[in-house]
């Protein structure tokens, strides 16, 4: 029978002695020369998918079937030829053909199996014969193979054979920013070490045992633990189940959407520092199972240091092989569109990721630590961190809370409508975000506005400055990362404090912006002029025509729809769809009901359409309209599926049966997909403010997803619901 033995650092002192009256002894596995994978046929086949093929392959039916699948990796299978030993073998295992410092383990059979090894790495093998050992424990060697070598294939991720935690992978090894590869066994990600606590006061199992600790502590060298879970899962734990030795870290975490949350900012500003320390390294990090609040990290880190989209995804959907539940891409496109929603324009994944530490409060320097550490000195610093850094020194003179000037929305829209009985006042663009990060005041008298529209549609900022805080008769507006001032509105530089309260400016989405309002007592020398503009926004709003009621029957042949063109969906981040859903909104005369159709491209139906109440339409081929209005709280969302059922409740609540709402609604199969109308009375919903609204779409069993107003990474984001012109 087969023995495994795993990496061990311990040598064995051998006198070799030659005799050559022994058989043939030589390696027969692996082949001099091959290429070998550790892996498992599935965990390979998983490790080269795409994510298009990811997405088809994974799912609950073809995971029952996979037998022996764990993300406890193969191994690399070691034979000989040989007489019998009796002392048994002795197997060297060396990167140099020298077989210098080689690291030696013992067998009894003429097999073993070796863990653990680096991706990429060529080994060098020799098998060596030992005679009964003598009374000191010493062998004498009877024989020794010729050396050989094999070469790990380089492909990730790198699995480790850790018995009793499972899910222990390696973060390097692949290719990073500047075609750097990430090294190996320097960040590793893991199932926990201990078990969860029963009832969150007393600390649950370790799963730490006398082989595994040798493995954590001598191959992986671990010297932090970072630790993601709840308190109510660690009971108080604060000390690693490996011991002392390793540097316990509890930072509970959150995962996917909550990322980019202020909880999930605060959280990232804690955790991220870790990994900006060389003393902290190596480091593994983990929650329970090492899939959900683990998987959402690794993205950031590896996004961060240039790992293509790609290969995240497959080290995310490995987990699939070890926990009960499915990890497929869909799962993690939330935590790559929240990247995304905090980039630019022309920003590649790894700029994303560094721009959203940025936003968590991690400072420039931090991050190029990071890089430098993983990647090597000598790492240019990217563009947007020298940027990042210039930004720094800028706010690092302005140390005082200033509250005698703030920003609010320049409108430049505004009507007067009558909205289900009621006069309402109707502006655009509306915030539901306010893109004022901080003011505070230098020494000098010069304040610092710091901006940034975190939403996915730009908008306008104007001042509001308070007289009684601002008492110099006149001041520059200075954009210091431009190294430009603003001109006034008689086109000089200077700006009185009527016209600063008639400046306003652009945001786009996601950009960032420093204004510094400086007394003009000294003249400004080297700033390029921005001339005086009102700002020019064409703001997200849905104009919505007054016409008959229609007959709700899924027919689309009233002239209710007729006379003015259907509105096309887009995808999610904004972009243009192919196939993309169309939607019609109308009113009545009185501005008291809303009519609401679309027509849907499906070319694969979704068979399984629920036909009752409040069932989970979302995972179906449905339509969802999220209603509220400017300065509500509460966001109102139906879902009707194609399969004539509705979903009604409160947006962000859990309880689909917490509204009932009133709603004529019909859907129809057409030759291509679906169509759907709807009659929604507005007096329901009792709002005092001008209707927003969002109208969405699901294409399943696709995963695909539309929206009228970009919503980037959820259909419930607020600041996609958008205002609503009743003419």
């Amino acid at each position: 029978m087969r023995q495994r033995f795993r990496f061990s650092l311990l040598v064995a002192l051998c006198t070799i002695v030659s005799f050559s009256s022994l058989a043939a002894f030589q390696i027969t596995r692996p082949a001099n020369g091959d290429t070998v994978s550790p892996l498992k046929p599935m965990q390979r086949a998983l490790a080269m998918m795409t994510e298009e093929q990811l997405d088809a392959f994974l799912n609950q039916e073809m995971v029952e079937r996979m037998e022996d699948v764990t993300t406890y990796p193969a191994g690399i299978d070691v034979e000989w030829e040989a007489a019998d030993a009796p002392g048994g073998y002795q197997v060297r295992v060396a990167d140099n053909a020298e077989m210098a410092n080689a690291r030696n383990r013992m067998a009894q059979d003429q097999a073993i199996t070796l863990y653990n090894l680096e991706i990429g790495k060529t080994y060098y093998l020799q098998v060596c014969a030992l005679g009964e050992a003598n009374a000191d424990g010493e062998s004498e060697v009877l024989q020794t193979t010729a050396v050989q070598s094999f070469t790990v294939e380089n492909l990730a991720p790198r699995v480790l054979y850790v018995p009793g935690v499972p899910n222990v992978r390696d973060l390097g090894g692949r290719m990073g920013l500047e075609g750097r590869v990430i090294p190996q066994g320097m960040i590793f990600r893991s199932a926990a070490f201990n078990d969860n606590s029963p009832d969150g006061k007393k600390i649950g199992t370790t799963r730490v045992t006398e082989e595994n600790h040798s493995i954590i502590l001598h191959e992986m060298k671990l010297k932090t633990e970072i630790d993601l879970r709840w308190e109510r899962e660690l009971a108080g734990m604060d000390e690693s189940p490996v011991g002392p030795e390793v540097n316990y870290i509890s930072i509970p975490s959150t995962l996917y959407d909550g990322l980019f949350t202020q909880n999930g900012y605060e959280n990232y500003l804690k955790l991220f520092p870790v990994f900006t320390k060389a003393e902290n390294y190596p480091i593994d990090f983990h929650c329970i199972l090492g899939a959900d609040r683990t998987g959402s990290l690794a993205v950031v880190l590896l996004a961060t240091l240039g790992v293509s989209r790609e290969e995240i995804i497959r080290d995310y959907v490995f987990t699939s092989l070890y926990t009960p539940f499915l990890r497929p891409p869909r799962n993690i496109r939330s935590v790559f569109n929240g990247l995304a929603r905090c980039g630019q324009p022309g920003d590649t994944l790894s700029d994303q990721a560094m721009r959203y530490l940025l936003q968590c409060g991690i400072r420039s320097g931090e991050i190029y630590d990071f890089l430098t550490i993983m990647l090597g000195e000598g790492l240019a610093m990217p563009k947007l961190l020298a940027e990042a850094r210039l930004a720094e020194e800028i706010q690092d003179r302005f140390t005082q809370p200033f509250d005698g000037l703030t920003v609010a929305p320049y409108i430049v829209q505004k009507a007067t409508m009558i909205q289900a009985g009621r006069e309402v006042s109707w502006s655009a663009p509306v915030w539901h975000e306010s893109p004022l990060r901080s003011v505070t005041s230098a020494n000098d008298g010069a304040v610092l506005i710091r901006l940034q529209n975190t939403t996915p549609n730009p908008t306008t900022v104007a001042l509001q400055p308070d007289s009684a805080a601002l008492t110099a008769p006149e001041y520059f507006v200075l954009a210091p990362m431009k190294q430009s001032a603003y001109c006034a509105p008689n086109g000089g530089m200077r700006w009185t404090l009527a016209e600063l309260a008639q400046f306003g400016v652009v945001l786009e989405s996601q950009e960032e912006l420093l204004l510094i309002i400086q007394p003009a007592t000294t003249p400004i020398a080297d700033m390029n002029a921005i001339p005086y503009a009102e700002p020019h926004l064409v703001p997200n709003f849905a104009v919505v025509p007054a016409v008959s009621m229609p007959t709700v029957d899924g027919l689309l042949d009233d002239t209710t729809w007729q006379g003015m063109a259907p509105l096309a969906m887009t995808n999610i981040d904004g972009t243009s769809a192919d196939h993309a859903p169309l939607v019609w909104l109308r009113t009545n005369d009185a501005h008291d009901t809303l009519y609401i159709a679309a027509k849907l491209v499906d070319t694969t139906p979704y068979a399984e359409a629920h036909a009752e109440r409040d069932a989970a339409l979302w995972n179906e081929d449905s339509i969802e309209v999220f209603l509220s209005s400017h300065g509500e709280a509460k966001t109102y969302q139906l879902i009707l599926n194609a399969g004539n059922a509705i979903w009604d409740g409160i947006s962000g609540e859990d309880n689909g049966g917490n509204w009932t709402a009133e709603c004529q609604f019909k859907s129809a199969k057409t030759a291509d997909g679906w169509v759907i109308e709807a009659i929604i009375p507005l007096a329901q919903f009792g709002f005092e403010g001008a209707l927003e609204l969002n109208v969405c779409a699901n294409d399943n069993p696709n995963s695909v997803h539309y929206n009228l107003f970009p919503t980037q990474d959820s259909f419930h984001n607020r600041s996609a619901i958008s205002p609503v012109l009743l003419k």
